[in-house]
């Protein structure tokens, strides 16, 4: 049986998959819009619901904090995007 350690890694490692995933889907969007003659907001790479540009470094900071406590990012993940985060302010 697994123990929590082995749950949270797994867990992690199928989140960097799905945002993966979501890279290459937002590339394929843009490409198409772009072929299309439709504008695409840019979203940078990384980008997504602890980053929404229409939520202040503050609130993304708070809401990627709620994703450390529950085990979804690392301390240094975390510590990383909070350092990028604060650059913005």
């Amino acid at each position: 049986m697994a123990n929590n350690e082995d749950l949270m890694r797994a867990v992690r490692e199928l989140g960097q998959e799905f945002g993966k995933i979501a890279d290459q889907a937002g590339v394929f969007v843009r490409e198409a819009a772009q072929h299309f003659g439709t504008k695409v907001p840019f979203i940078a790479k990384g980008d997504g619901p602890a980053t929404d540009p229409s939520k202040t470094p503050i609130e993304a900071i708070r809401a990627l904090g709620e994703l450390r406590d529950n085990g979804l990012v690392t301390e240094d993940e975390f510590q990383a995007k909070k350092r990028e985060l604060l650059a913005r302010i």
